[in-house]
């Protein structure tokens, strides 16, 4: 897949980038190991987001005692780690890769289930930022020797 990315960033204009896709797709019909591949992949990818989500839901259910300065610091860190996540799950190889399982329908709740999971991600990673906006002017000190 990476190197039909490559191929696609080349082309200069849209119908030849279409027609890259195209032919891809084509090969994809023909060759179930390639399909499972990509299945397999966005398998994986649902897990990854799957389980940070479990981590973010434990954290959240849970009655943490923990000082200020560590809350602030889990916070700083979980926000970091889902922009991470965020941003690789816009790179061209995952949307591609879910563009073609799309269009062979093939496994149809496999994308749909990573989608979910997506915007699962985009709704924690907003609450996360929200947090840290509160945390940011949060007095963490003055608590501490109080």
């Amino acid at each position: 897949i990476r190197s039909l990315i490559s191929n696609i960033n080349a082309c200069s204009n849209q119908q030849d980038r279409e027609e890259i896709k195209e032919q891809f797709l084509a090969r994809c019909k023909g060759s179930e190991d390639l399909t499972d591949s990509m299945c397999k992949s966005i398998l994986s990818w649902h897990k990854e987001l799957h389980d940070l989500s479990s981590l973010f839901e434990k954290r959240m259910s849970s009655q943490a005692d923990s000082s200020p300065s560590n809350e602030r610091e889990f916070w700083i860190k979980v926000e970091k780690v889902m922009t991470s996540v965020s941003e690789q799950t816009k790179m061209q190889e995952v949307d591609l890769t879910l563009e073609v399982v799309k269009k062979l329908k093939i496994r149809g709740h496999i994308p749909k289930q990573f989608e979910e999971d997506v915007a699962t991600l985009h709704s924690k990673l907003d609450h996360a930022q929200k947090i840290n906006i509160l945390m940011k002017d949060f007095p963490v000190n003055e608590v501490q020797t109080a």
